[in-house]
């Protein structure tokens, strides 16, 4: 799954750069974990950013603002559709894995993830940061509102 790894940390620097260019934030720092791998960025006001997955194809890509996960700060059916869309491709085949353990169900999302996974991560990805980038200081406020609840 290093192509999962090497893709989303391109994807991560491709289309957040403008944290760096509009807001100050540090380059992205890679940090693994386990299974996991984050990209972390901050500012010096200590707003950050925090993507991180697990290097398993079917696995959704996390994106934590301020402490704050997405989707707890951004209202949007692209946002809420991602989950489904992953439950789509990979739920079938997984469910099947864990009755068998037959590894041929886990190289079929393997293959998922290269037909479809990776555009549908890119996609999330790209409209998150689209977001982020015209609504920077109000999901800064929404994601500290969210730390005092």
């Amino acid at each position: 799954m290093n192509n999962l790894l090497y893709e989303v940390k391109y994807a991560v620097e491709t289309y957040f750069k403008f944290l760096q260019d509009n807001y100050n934030f540090t380059s992205f720092e890679q940090v693994p974990l386990a299974y996991e791998y984050h990209f972390k960025a901050k500012d010096k006001a200590n707003n950050f950013i925090n993507i991180h997955i697990e290097l398993i194809a079917s696995t959704p890509i996390w994106v934590n603002f301020n402490g704050a996960y997405i989707e707890d700060i951004i209202s949007s059916d692209v946002v809420n559709a991602y989950n489904q869309e992953l439950h789509s491709l990979y739920d079938k085949n997984f469910k099947k894995y864990l009755k068998t353990k037959d590894v041929a169900y886990i190289s079929a999302n393997i293959d998922n993830y290269n037909l479809y996974g990776k555009s549908i991560n890119e996609k999330r990805l790209q409209y998150i940061a689209k977001v982020i980038n015209k609504d920077f200081y109000t999901l800064v406020e929404a994601s500290n509102k969210l730390k005092t609840t």
